[in-house]
């Protein structure tokens, strides 16, 4: 699992969980400067098989307003 998080969005962490099913965690804490759309991307890739499997999933964070979210420190989370 990859992602272009950190120039798409600077300021925001993407953390990957181990194990054979694995999560990433998004942590961003906005400023007023990041009011509106804010869009990254994640790559998934299964190189466990003969073929190797990808796919591209993009996210947007539309910043409206103050979130308060569960990562120590950040103001939004978001699990993907």
């Amino acid at each position: 699992m990859t992602t272009n998080i950190a120039q798409s969005i600077p300021g925001a962490t993407f953390t990957i969980s181990t194990g054979s099913r694995p999560t990433g965690t998004v942590c961003w804490k906005p400023s007023a400067a990041f009011a509106g759309p804010n869009t990254f991307t994640v790559i998934v890739q299964d190189d466990a098989c003969p073929t190797n499997g990808q796919q591209v999933f993009s996210y947007t964070i539309n910043v409206t307003s103050l979130i308060i979210g569960y990562c120590p420190g950040h103001n939004v989370a978001a699990t993907v």
